[in-house]
């Protein structure tokens, strides 16, 4: 007894240090995730009194708008000059006249003017759209920024939720950090911290780590080149009239680029969040229990019975967790050679049966509809149908019939020829099509 408490006292503390060492990589996570957040746009910083996103903060400040300013006095200097070369150049070529200079240094004014609203609306609406996806993306809910090890706990801690509250809401609050991951006593009162899948924290943790800190300096080399094309706009505008806007369609390009760029590791780091619950919950026991529940309810009502659990060789049916979630009720399970439905035949004739009748005959229009058509239907096959091998009884009247030592078979050749019966309560439950 003794050897016991200590080996699980060395058990607990192990895995409350593998926690806490989890703890501490996603605590780091969210600290450079809020750097990231605000070099990106999607988190608002104050800059001289002013809040908003950085990259538009900084292009709207005092020193850049000077810059910017000067830069666009020496554009409009170099806008006439080489507004006049092309003139001179008109006069010794037929493809180009002196109007059509005129008409580009117009158009190359104009773009001056209108670049810096151009820019920063640009900027605006990609920051308001990838902060959109970002929370449309969020799989737990509508939290604006949910928090990294949140998330991360929600994903491993998925399968060993112990709390007595439901597990959805008590997730939600974990990612928006109203419970806080980092106090590993009260995770310990919601999880079973030794049930984790620490392989995929630790070394997802990790991996996101180094994505966001790699991430951050590309966002922190984006805004700084997204401000040196701002300021030399002027002059890339100014070489329209001599070249055909070459170089302002090389800058044009290189700006779309740079506002666009980087923002793939918001998507990705959804897209992590999205897919790796999924793989891990392929072998989590809950998500068996849920369809489950009343048979073991059942099973439990009646522990004297002997229980046969029979299926396929499917992977949800062979897989050790919904096993081991058997074992415990008493119930023996065996399962149908590969390709041989005949092993069962009387749960598969009847599953045939459901699905010929339900799926095709009645109209089912969503999830919802479901479990009250499942209803309708084991109550209208066991209750309601009389069936001619048992001797035009239901199934409820032959068991009855059974128990009461009176049962009444039908010889085999009455069962060949089966007469044209209406059934008012299936004929009222079939569609129109």
């Amino acid at each position: 007894m003794l050897l016991n408490d200590l080996i699980e006292g060395l058990k607990d503390m192990f895995f409350t240090f593998l926690y806490t060492c989890f703890g501490c990589i996603c605590e780091l996570i969210d600290f450079i995730k809020e750097i990231f957040y605000m070099l990106c746009g999607i988190e608002p910083v104050e800059i001289n009194g002013a809040k908003g996103d950085m990259l538009t903060s900084l292009l709207g400040s005092d020193s850049v708008k000077k810059a910017f300013l000067t830069i666009s006095i020496i554009g409009v200097i170099l806008l006439v000059l080489f507004t006049g070369i092309a003139i001179l150049k008109s006069n010794y070529q037929e493809k180009q006249s002196w109007a059509g200079a005129l008409r580009k240094s117009g158009k190359s004014l104009l773009i001056t003017l209108l670049i810096p609203f151009t820019v920063l609306a640009g900027i605006l609406l990609t920051n308001t759209v990838m902060s959109s996806i970002n929370v449309a993306m969020n799989p737990y809910g509508n939290t604006a920024h949910p928090l990294i090890g949140g998330q991360f706990l929600s994903t491993i801690g998925n399968g060993c939720y112990i709390g007595s509250e439901d597990k959805s809401v008590v997730l939600s609050k974990v990612v928006s950090g109203e419970l806080d991951y980092k106090d590993v006593s009260l995770v310990k009162s919601y999880f079973n911290i030794q049930a984790m899948n620490y392989l995929i924290g630790i070394l997802g943790g990790f991996v996101m780590l180094v994505m966001f800190v790699l991430s951050s300096i590309s966002f922190i080399q984006r805004i700084f080149d997204i401000i040196l094309l701002y300021l030399i706009s002027p002059i890339s505008i100014a070489t329209i009239p001599l070249d055909e806007g070459n170089r302002f369609k090389v800058w044009k390009d290189m700006m779309i680029g740079k506002i666009l760029s980087a923002y793939g590791i918001i998507l990705v780091t959804n897209l992590f969040f999205l897919i790796i619950p999924l793989a891990i919950l392929k072998g989590d026991p809950s998500t068996y229990y849920d369809g489950m529940a009343g048979f073991l309810a059942m099973k439990e009502k009646y522990p004297e019975l002997r229980t046969i659990f029979h299926s396929d060789q499917g992977s949800a049916y062979s897989s050790e967790a919904f096993n081991k979630m058997l074992l415990p009720h008493d119930i023996t399970r065996t399962m149908s050679r590969v390709g041989t439905p005949a092993d069962n035949g009387a749960t598969e004739a009847i599953n045939g049966w459901a699905k010929a009748e339900m799926l095709v005959d009645f109209r089912i229009g969503d999830a919802e509809d479901v479990p009250a058509a499942v209803a309708g239907y084991v109550k209208l096959f066991n209750e309601e149908r009389p069936m001619c091998c048992l001797g035009y009884m239901t199934p409820k009247q032959y068991r009855e019939a059974s128990l009461k030592r009176d049962p009444r078979p039908l010889p085999p050749y009455q069962c060949r020829h089966l007469p044209t019966v209406a059934y008012p309560k299936l004929n009222s439950m079939a569609t129109n099509d």
